[in-house]
């Protein structure tokens, strides 16, 4: 299937990194046009292509994102405002335990409004117990949840203990940061 046309944008994130993108439209069928276009891109702006369509990893001319036709004029208003930089993608990052590290995930420079909700909540939990961790206090309990953290050797036996289950775990050098519910 040939795209109806190509296009090339410019965008740019909320921390104003500019990327450049291919954007191809499809005529999908008689109901639907599909777009397809760089995952960083979809990653990025996938709140506001969400409120107009879906995405769909299967489509025919791969993954993509499909729209029904009434919402074709919408879509160009979204990518004129895109490439006119009135609206700024998020910043698509994948966040996990594994790629936190401690620099990033303890530098009191970091912009929390960045942040995806989990590391902005750890964050503003470290912060808040910091004094706790100099004085040595290694638990901390918030709503449902109990924050327990220090050498991992010398925290597991304490979950353990709880009986709770293992929500979130946070590594840092030799300690870890456990959340349990």
């Amino acid at each position: 299937m040939e795209p109806s046309f190509t296009i090339e944008i410019n965008y740019m994130l909320v921390n104003n990194e500019s990327f450049d993108t291919t954007m191809s439209i499809y005529k999908y069928s008689d109901k639907c046009v599909a777009m397809t276009c760089s995952e960083h891109f979809g990653k990025a702006f996938t709140e506001n292509l969400t409120t107009i369509g879906s995405f769909n990893p299967k489509l025919k001319i791969g993954k993509g994102w499909v729209f029904s036709n009434a919402k074709y004029p919408i879509l160009n208003e979204i990518v004129q405002s895109i490439s006119e930089k009135k609206i700024k993608g998020k910043v698509p990052i994948e966040y996990s335990n594994k790629n936190i590290s401690a620099s990033n995930f303890f530098s009191p420079t970091n912009d929390l409004i960045s942040d995806p909700p989990m590391v902005r909540n750890m964050k503003m939990l470290y912060s808040s117990l910091k004094e706790s961790i100099l004085d040595s206090k290694t638990v901390h309990t918030s709503g449902d949840y109990t924050y327990i953290w220090g050498k991992r050797d010398d925290v597991l036996p304490h979950i353990a203990s709880l009986n709770k289950s293992v929500v979130s775990e946070f590594s840092f050098d030799d300690s870890v940061i456990i959340m349990v519910k």
